[in-house]
């Protein structure tokens, strides 16, 4: 089986092995690194909404020990907009890894 990264940096070379073994379907290697360039934005973009949550997440706690607790309750409703955001990047990200 060829790994991805060798698949992405030799595509003529992986073309022409599979022209040679009269593979019909090369435009499936194509499509192969589209799915993987997909899965690496999306990877990238769930990263940083975990990033922001994380670093929401412990800025409520400051609030509140600060008495801010409007503040606190505005950074839960945005740690429960990314954590929406953060699921559906999640399941995304399963359905091009399972092409």
């Amino acid at each position: 089986m060829l790994q991805l990264g060798f698949i992405r940096s030799n595509r003529e070379k992986v073309l022409q092995g599979l022209q040679k073994k009269h593979f019909q379907d090369l435009q499936l290697v194509d499509e192969i690194i589209t799915l993987d360039d997909q899965r690496k934005k999306l990877q990238t973009q769930s990263d940083d909404l975990l990033s922001q949550r994380n670093s929401a997440s412990k800025s409520i706690g400051a609030l509140i020990a600060q008495g801010k607790k409007e503040e606190a309750e505005e950074s839960k409703l945005k740690v429960a907009s990314l954590k929406e955001q953060i699921d559906t990047l999640t399941t995304e990200l399963s359905k091009v890894e399972e092409q």
